[in-house]
């Protein structure tokens, strides 16, 4: 009887997979970006001093982003007027241990958390905490909706120390590349040949665009984003 190839996928982000590995596949991690706390020494000020009175909600679209809120904000109580909403459960636990009440938990990304806060009227401004890259989707929205907000970085999106030729020689033996984010594939493919990529799989519309506007084409796209259904929809695609 054949014996079952063996599929190398490659996964791009920092976090270990989570739960049972698929028979016959073997993972390879190599993470292609991180993330940083940006301190700004006047956003606490800056903040208090925009508070008028009026119902403010902030946005949390990742863990990163409530780590660098929480660097530059501290343990010190939000003022009673502000709300918190927050991307997938694994955002709203972490602002939860940050000791931040969560007031509503978006299922999949910051754009249908957005576009239901609004729909909801949820609160009269937004406050959106965010990284150097990305969110232009959300911004977007925003201003075609005549919705006040404001983008506040407080992390930094930068590149590990991982040596293009590394890459080069992982991706020879790799039939599978799992993407998470636009500056995952941003780093990935920036400097390599159409003819000599594995199958990319992508998490979702905004990264498979990333991936088209770079000359690639996406094998794959999650039916539905988020990190956890996008690691879950691997797995069953993994499987069938």
């Amino acid at each position: 009887m054949k014996e079952k190839a063996t599929i190398s996928v490659l996964l791009t982000w920092q976090e270990a997979w989570q739960g049972e590995i698929p028979d016959g596949v073997n993972f390879v991690q190599v993470p292609l970006t991180s993330t940083k706390s940006h301190i700004c020494h006047h956003l606490k000020t800056d903040l208090i001093k925009k508070d008028q009175g009026e119902s403010t909600c902030l946005l949390f679209f990742s863990k990163a982003a409530v780590i660098g809120f929480y660097d530059n904000w501290g343990a010190e109580p939000l003022p009673k007027n502000w709300k918190v909403a927050a991307v997938a459960a694994k955002t709203a636990t972490e602002l939860n241990n940050k000791g931040y009440s969560v007031d509503f938990v978006g299922s999949s990304t910051g754009m249908v958390l957005v576009k239901d806060l609004v729909r909801q009227n949820f609160s009269e401004s937004y406050l959106m905490l965010s990284g150097n890259l990305g969110g232009e989707d959300v911004e977007d929205y925003f201003h075609e909706n005549k919705v006040i907000f404001k983008k506040i970085k407080v992390y930094d999106n930068s590149e590990p120390e991982v040596a293009q030729g590394r890459i080069d020689e992982i991706l020879e033996k790799i039939d599978l590349i799992c993407l998470a984010s636009p500056s995952a594939a941003e780093r990935l493919l920036r400097f390599r040949s159409v003819q000599k990529m594995p199958r990319l799989l992508s998490i979702g519309p905004v990264t498979s665009k990333k991936i088209k506007k770079l000359g690639f084409e996406v094998s794959w796209q999650c039916p539905e984003p988020g990190y956890e259904v996008f690691l879950r929809e691997i797995k069953n695609y993994l499987t069938k």
